[in-house]
C-alpha cells in the first residue's frame, strides 16, 4: 500500500521518539531533562499528524457516503436502518 506524505512522516517521527527513549535510558541526569523535552515535542507533533490524518479519513468517508446516498437515497437508507437492531421488543395482551 502506498503512503502519503503525512503517514511516511508519523512513521519516521515513531521511530525517532523510539531512538530518543533509547538515548534518554542511556543517558546522564543532565542530558534526560533535554532528551525529555525533545520527546514530548516529537510526540506532539505526531499526535497532531494522527488526528489530521484521522479527520482526513472520516472525511473521506463522509464523502463516499454522500456518494452513495445521492447515487440512490432509498437503498442507501434501507441499507443504513437494516443493520442489527439493538434490544427487542416485548409485549403482552392485556
Amino acid at each position: 500500500m502506498k503512503h502519503n506524505r503525512r503517514q511516511q512522516e508519523i512513521q519516521t517521527l515513531r521511530t525517532e521518539i523510539n531512538d530518543v527513549t533509547k538515548q534518554y535510558r542511556r543517558a546522564n541526569e543532565e542530558e534526560k531533562e533535554g532528551l525529555n523535552e525533545l520527546r514530548s515535542i516529537l510526540r506532539e507533533r505526531r499526535n497532531n499528524l494522527q488526528r489530521a490524518e484521522r479527520i482526513r479519513k472520516a472525511r473521506r468517508e463522509r464523502g463516499k457516503k454522500r456518494g452513495m446516498f445521492v447515487a440512490n437515497s432509498y437503498k442507501f437508507t434501507k441499507a443504513t436502518l437494516d443493520g442489527t437492531k439493538a434490544g427487542s421488543v416485548k409485549s403482552t395482551k392485556e
